[in-house]
């Protein structure tokens, strides 16, 4: 979870307690027991939104690197097989298999 979804958090459980202790003394100024108990869900949901957004960066950081190994091997075949046919065919044929290119 990231540190502002944590600090957040913890803010909140403490608030909350305090508030709870002191319910008597805030309950005129328009803060009562369901105000409390509202923050205090929000506040776990918003954790644990948190850890659900980490959990998808870090499973899209694995993603994007297997991606970029795969983009790699890619661009290693392409590279080889255009010299293979660069080599082998005149460049007025080249573009038969596909090859834009001018040299």
């Amino acid at each position: 979870m990231s540190k502002v979804y944590s600090e957040q958090e913890q803010i909140a459980q403490m608030l909350t307690s305090g508030l709870k202790k002191n319910l008597g003394l805030i309950k005129d100024y328009g803060v009562n027991q369901d105000d409390i108990s509202a923050l205090e869900i929000a506040a776990k949901q918003a954790a644990a939104i948190g850890k659900e957004v980490d959990e998808m960066r870090e499973l899209t950081r694995e993603k994007a690197s297997e991606a970029n190994a795969k983009l790699t091997i890619v661009k290693s075949k392409i590279h080889d097989i255009k010299l293979i046919i660069k080599r082998n065919f005149e460049q007025s044929r080249w573009q038969n298999f596909g090859i834009s290119d001018k040299r």
